[in-house]
């Protein structure tokens, strides 16, 4: 009788592990990295010279080719394609700075900067399985970085899983600082707008791990860890419900552009912004209307509208640095709790001040406050991602937020192409839209009030006499409050104290 019942422990234990594997098997990890060399990306002003290299990226390592070449490249949700520096690029350390007999770029001077073997080049002459369509490749980014190229196919290979005939860009000419993985939707992908442009659009990176059985739904979910989130994690296919706290809010993407039909971004309904400290028993409601935001790991500060910018500014104490470009303010100390609220809905997402700043190099005694104005579309880079744990639904066009939380456990879950997030909330928060109203459908921009101690209790003493004629007490006596609408100056506690004064003198003089 013993030996059975071990038998069937152990057997138990087996299908708990196979549950286990079947559960992960379509499930990709990529790991995210910052790069070791935050210099191969300098900003432009003298904030950046005396500041450390902050404006960081991070990246993802691509096998391309066969056999395949290793090059790092930005991870990126706010663009949808795949592309890659040549060999060739003038920008790269050691190559001649011109481009097709001139040596000036989108207007900029070519000036060979990037350190590009630290990122990774492609050759296609060393890939046998490489071909091109024909077609030209061309794109900017907010930052202002030009990539120009043609298109190409061949195999990619990511975390040891091989993807054959993916469709990207060889750049011939960039100034980005490494090459992209855009893991956005089709919509954003960079095939229209300029000479020999395909003028059609393709199965991205995300769309091919489907298409090739790797994962069951064109979804990812997203999150930075380690020590001073200094890494991070892309889960193709599933969710690891050990990284985030409670649960995940769905929200529904929103369509910012007039001239399509479905949202072409990851943009979501922002409901407001505020500034809170507990232990000064403050908070400042920054804004309070709905606009779209765009959660794009491709960036790394935050954009809003200028008037936010402003309000932002106004509370920190922080002022404009025409040198520098930024706002600039006192560094904090790392006891200062401010704390960053970004309602959306059911969620507000929890950033500290701290993570908003660019530091200071020794010597220096100010710090850079990371929001920029960016016309009406709020931009969410990594400083605020960070916090945060996202999951990027392609195909049923939506996302899920949480609050990231730091735990050494996983247990990812691998989501099937009907099936259902885990630990998840449909937000019942309305969105925004191009001509619909900008209210707010939020009560607050806050979680919660402000701690018991930051209440002031009613007070038990009589006030000081007042001149007003009419007015509202808020003192409370058994739960009802006392309103005085009438021409006398006297307040209710002064009134008894009369009454009572005058009956002690009648029993006085008995």
């Amino acid at each position: 009788m013993f030996l059975p019942i071990i038998s069937i422990y152990f057997l138990t234990l087996i299908v708990k592990c196979f549950r286990i594997d079947v559960e992960q098997e379509r499930v990709i990890a990529l790991q995210l990295r910052e790069p070791a060399n935050k210099k191969i990306w300098k900003r432009s002003g003298n904030f950046e010279a005396t500041l450390n290299q902050q404006d960081y990226f991070y990246t993802v390592e691509v096998g391309l080719g066969t056999p395949p070449q290793n090059i790092k490249c930005i991870f990126d949700t706010g663009s949808s394609d795949l592309w890659v520096p040549a060999k060739t690029n003038p920008f790269c350390l050691g190559n001649e700075p011109s481009t097709n007999g001139t040596t000036q770029f989108y207007g900029v001077d070519i000036v060979p900067s990037l350190d590009c073997d630290s990122i990774g080049v492609f050759d296609p002459n060393l890939s046998t399985t490489f071909s091109t369509i024909g077609y030209n490749f061309s794109t900017q980014y907010f930052d202002g970085s030009y990539s120009d190229g043609y298109w190409a196919i061949d195999e990619v290979s990511i975390s040891g899983k091989e993807v054959p005939n993916v469709q990207f860009a060889v750049a011939n000419t960039s100034n980005a600082p490494a090459g992209v993985l855009g893991a956005g939707l089709p919509n954003l992908e960079a095939v229209k707008g300029y000479d020999g442009a395909p003028n059609e659009n393709y199965d991205n990176f995300p769309q091919m791990l489907k298409n090739n059985g790797l994962i069951d739904r064109v979804l990812y979910s997203l999150f930075f860890d380690g020590v001073d989130s200094q890494s991070g994690t892309v889960l193709f296919g599933g969710v690891d419900v050990e990284k985030f706290d409670e649960n995940l809010f769905t929200l529904p993407l929103v369509n910012i552009y007039e001239q399509i039909d479905q949202p072409a971004a990851f943009d979501v309904t922002l409901q407001g912004l505020g500034i809170r400290s507990e232990s000064n028993c403050t908070e400042t409601v920054i804004s309070h209307k709905m606009a779209p935001a765009l959660l794009d790991s491709g960036s790394t500060i935050m954009g809003a509208p200028e008037d936010v910018v402003e309000k932002i500014a106004e509370e920190l104490g922080a002022v404009f640095s025409e040198s520098d470009g930024l706002y600039v303010l006192s560094c904090p100390s790392s006891s200062d709790d401010r704390t960053f609220y970004f309602d959306f809905g059911e969620l507000k997402l929890k950033v500290p001040l701290q993570d908003l700043l660019f530091l200071p190099d020794s010597g220096q005694s100010y710090c850079g406050l990371a929001v920029i104005a960016s016309g009406d579309e709020w931009i969410l880079g990594d400083l605020i991602l960070k916090s945060a744990y996202i999951v990027y639904d392609l195909d049923n066009l939506e996302v899920s937020i949480g609050q990231f939380k730091a735990s050494s456990g996983t247990s990812i879950k691998s989501i099937g192409a009907k099936g259902s997030l885990p630990k998840t909330i449909q937000s019942k928060a309305s969105s925004w839209s191009m001509n619909g109203n900008t209210n707010a459908s939020t009560k607050s921009v806050f979680d919660q009030p402000l701690p018991k101690k930051c209440r002031q209790s009613p007070t038990k003493t009589c006030p000081a006499k007042q001149k007003t004629v009419k007015r509202e007490v808020s003192q409370i006596v058994y739960n009802e409050p006392i309103l005085e609408n009438s021409s006398t100056n006297l307040r209710p506690c002064r009134l008894l104290c009369m009454i009572l004064a005058m009956f002690y003198s009648i029993i006085y003089l008995q």
